[in-house]
């Protein structure tokens, strides 16, 4: 499982979105929909170098994931509302197991903002997350 699929679980446990492919996309690639209600898109965006412990240089001990989570709506206040539920939804996740992952922490590295308009003059509202992940599959 990858850390994007972890992230729409929570964000679907939270109330932000309901199916994968329906109202929560993941990936560059997912193909969007042209209009409708609110919907959120989570994608990788490469994460930081892994945490080693024991002054060991593999296996690596924990790994850090990070994604961004974009919210795209017909108005601006339900794109921010919407990015809100997933902020709440994934933010402080300590010792959890998500899709039989264990993460020692998930958390938001910035507070929601607009992001401006997509390429079909959507609003949007974007936050990155960071997460630590047991690095050992």
């Amino acid at each position: 499982m990858a850390f994007v699929d972890d992230l729409a679980t929570l964000c679907i446990t939270g109330g932000a979105g309901t199916v994968v492919g329906t109202d929560i996309f993941i990936g560059s690639k997912a193909n969007l929909p042209d209009s409708g209600a609110a919907f959120l898109t989570i994608r990788a965006t490469g994460g930081a170098p892994p945490l080693r412990t024991q002054n060991e240089i593999a296996p690596t001990a924990w790994r850090r994931p990070t994604a961004q989570l974009v919210a795209r709506a017909l108005s601006a206040s339900d794109a921010e509302d919407l990015i809100e539920l997933a902020f709440l939804a994934v933010q402080g996740q300590r010792n959890v197991f998500i899709n039989t992952i264990r993460y020692m922490e998930i958390e938001p590295i910035q507070e929601p903002f607009d992001l401006g308009l997509d390429s079909k003059k959507r609003p949007r509202h974007t936050f990155n997350v960071e997460g630590i992940r047991g690095g050992i599959l």
